[in-house]
């Protein structure tokens, strides 16, 4: 709509002109009417009475000139018959005259009802249009408000789906994070798996040389006395009783290590799942505020509507 005003406003502005140039040509046309009535009965009241004063005139013309002539009675009657038949006439002239007069009397009146009655159908359609041009208004400003709800409710909508979009990048980098942790932990645990497989053997190893390190202390304690080179091999043999002793310490340390490694790692990736499972919630909550909104502001506004 232009600025100057909605066009139901102007359309209603126009009907209102157009009704109100018909009430005035109807009001015109029905005074112009009672106007005619009026001079056409003020004419006949007008006649009637110049012919009745013309009559009253011709009766005193004729009695004076019946006293001054002396005239005879036959005469002075035909003049008083011709008196009374132009009286005769002059009062039925007046009498037309005042039925005429009353007429337009009766015209007069149904005129001025027709004309309050217009005049009653004018205020009554400009009240209407009044009504129509608030209710137009009042529809404008409701369109107004509705077409700033549905921008408000798609810049919400627009939000939620930037946000929705950022949340499901972060959940892909949160599950390609704990598919990596995944993949870190399997080859922790083979590797796990493969030092627990050599810890055994060794302590297998271990076993086995302390039963035949037992069994050549034995042997060595027997014949220390006679034969020297015995005891080198016993002290070779407990040299390499210690050296394998402290692998068996290395091996278990680097279990421990290990353990706790994996166990950081289990940590790790249970705080990952977490932050996934929490991204995830966000995004239902999300997506089921998105619809709730959209389906409550279309329905507020086809309510308005």
């Amino acid at each position: 709509p232009p600025p100057g005003g909605s066009s139901a406003v102007r359309v209603v502005a126009t009907m209102t002109e157009i009704d109100a140039e018909l009430d005035t040509e109807l009001l015109l046309s029905l005074l112009s009417e009672v106007d005619e009535q009026i001079a056409v009965s003020r004419g006949c009241v007008h006649d009637a009475s110049t012919k009745f004063e013309e009559c009253k005139e011709f009766e005193a013309a004729a009695a004076e000139r019946a006293r001054e002539a002396q005239l005879s009675e036959a005469t002075r009657k035909k003049l008083q018959r011709r008196a009374h038949t132009i009286t005769t006439e002059v009062k039925g002239e007046f009498g037309r005259a005042v039925a005429q007069l009353r007429h337009a009397a009766h015209h007069y009146k149904h005129a001025r009802a027709e004309i309050e009655k217009a005049l009653r159908q004018r205020d009554r359609k400009v009240f209407e249009y009044s009504r129509s041009e608030g209710r137009a208004e009042a529809m404008s400003v409701a369109a107004e408000e509705a077409k700033e709800k549905i921008a408000n409710s798609l810049q919400a909508r627009s939000d939620a789906e930037v946000k929705a979009r950022a949340l499901q990048a972060e959940l892909d980098k949160v599950t390609a994070a704990k598919d990596a942790a995944e993949t870190h932990n399997k080859m922790l645990l083979a590797t796990i798996n493969d030092n627990e497989a050599a810890i055994r053997k060794q302590d297998e190893d271990i076993e086995a040389l302390t039963g035949q390190t037992a069994e050549q202390r034995d042997a060595l304690d027997s014949a220390a006395s006679s034969q020297s080179s015995t005891m080198q091999q016993l002290k070779d043999a407990r040299a390499a009783g210690d050296a394998l002793t402290k692998q068996l310490a290395n091996a278990k340390e680097v279990v421990a290590r290990v353990t706790a490694d994996n166990l950081m790692l289990l940590n790790k990736v249970q705080h990952t799942e977490a932050k996934m499972e929490q991204a995830v919630r966000e995004r239902e909550v999300l997506r089921v505020e998105l619809n709730t909104n959209d389906n409550r502001w279309f329905e507020h506004l086809r309510d308005e509507l």
